[in-house]
């Protein structure tokens, strides 16, 4: 029998989808390399509540060399809804998984609504990098 991670994804709440095309001509045929930005942000943690919320935000723009308005605009704004079983799981490590863990399982959903935006708009060829997820690190106090 497969065993589960005392965390689990119960829902996706998408909270916001946005798309701008400044350019439809270049939009349409759109081949290189985006600007992806990305914020994190977390509900708070309670001992004894067995939910919690991470919501990522996410930008996606062309490169560009010079400060020129970008052919489009993508903005996706969605919340994981998470349950963690803490017979299973140190409350004390929530913090660092919501950090590090919950964004890389959330970015398949984030993929998945950029590229499906993008090309409901007409942008073509457009794809989100993929991403590396560094640990951040522990400060060490004398």
């Amino acid at each position: 029998m497969t065993e589960l991670h005392p965390i689990q994804l119960r829902g996706i709440v998408v909270k916001n989808l946005s798309i701008t095309v400044n350019d439809p001509k270049v939009a349409a045929d759109y081949e290189g390399q985006v600007v992806f930005g990305m914020q994190r942000g977390v509900s708070e943690f309670e001992r004894g509540r067995t939910s919690f919320a991470v919501g990522l935000r996410v930008d996606v723009k062309p490169e560009t060399k010079d400060e020129s308005e970008p052919s489009f605009e993508i903005n996706v704004e969605l919340s994981g809804q998470f349950t963690v079983d803490f017979d299973q799981f140190d409350f004390d490590d929530l913090p660092r998984w919501s950090e590090i863990n919950a964004p890389l399982l959330l970015i398949p959903y984030v993929r998945e609504q950029v590229y499906g935006l993008a090309l409901r708009a007409g942008v073509k060829g457009m794809m989100i990098p993929l991403v590396i997820s560094r640990p951040a690190r522990k400060k060490v106090v004398d």
